[in-house]
């Protein structure tokens, strides 16, 4: 029996290729996808003291508000990358479209078990997993992977 892990990532495929994190807390994510699989990164966050931490990791960070008055200057990659963003946002349904204008991909997690009743009292959103499929679809793109991880539904979707 293979014990290896089975790859999901293609990296010949998406080596070169750009993505933008919007809203990434300290660049984590950013930092290990351009270490191990190549990609070109970069990221934006609404709170200064997060994105000053990024450079630490090696990845370009600016302190912007993407969704609102500073969103004429960010530059989305092919890849954006929205992980616990759109459940604090006033318009995620009009975000989304906004992402779908420029990405191909964009990769998006939330709370699946979150509720109307029942949710962050900093969420403006709580969506179920169809719910949350309908949110990436009115945008444009079509769903290839959406999955359960804990507590967060983690979605992949692709605009052609």
């Amino acid at each position: 029996m293979n014990s290896r892990p089975q790859r999901i990532i293609n990296t010949a495929l998406i080596a070169g290729l750009v993505v933008a994190l919007l809203g990434g807390a300290f660049g984590g994510l950013l930092s290990l996808l351009k270490d191990h699989v190549g990609l070109i990164a970069w990221g934006y966050d609404f709170t200064p003291a997060n994105a000053a931490g990024w450079g630490e990791r090696g990845i370009q960070a600016e302190a912007l508000d993407v969704f609102g008055v500073d969103r004429d200057s960010v530059r989305l990659g092919s890849i954006v990358a929205a992980t616990e963003v759109l459940e604090h946002l006033a318009d995620p349904h009009g975000v989304v479209r906004w992402i779908g204008q420029s990405a191909r991909f964009l990769v998006a997690s939330s709370p699946w078990t979150e509720n109307d009743i029942s949710h962050d009292a900093c969420h403006v959103w709580a969506w179920d997993m169809d719910g949350y499929r309908a949110l990436l679809e009115q945008g444009g793109f079509t769903v290839i992977r959406h999955e359960k991880v804990g507590q967060f539904q983690v979605i992949l979707g692709e605009c052609r």
